[in-house]
């Protein structure tokens, strides 16, 4: 995933991945370079999310007839996504992050 830092005067390209933040360019810095901010946190919870939920999707293929996630298991998940998007996108606001 590439985010647009547009918060912090050194604005580039950040790119996350499930394990680590990579920066884009010579000296960007990072606006989630605090492992202890609410951003970080939120972004660490969402990837363990999707990887538990996909490898429990992935873990079932292997049987004969794959078993779907539950329609409340896939409503909690797509909820968290939602969410941890619309904090990503925040158009409206003067700082935030686009995906």
């Amino acid at each position: 995933m590439n985010i647009w830092n547009r918060c912090r005067e050194d604005k580039g390209w950040i790119h996350l991945s499930a394990d680590q933040v990579e920066h884009i360019g010579g000296d960007i810095r990072s606006a989630l370079g605090d492992p202890g901010s609410e951003p970080v946190r939120l972004l660490i919870a969402m990837i363990t999310r999707m990887a538990r939920f996909f490898d429990t999707i992935g873990a079932s293929a292997t049987t004969a007839e794959p078993v779907p996630p539950s329609q409340a298991e896939l409503a909690s998940f797509l909820k968290q996504v939602a969410d941890f998007g619309r904090w990503i996108a925040s158009p409206g606001g003067e700082c935030g992050y686009r995906v």
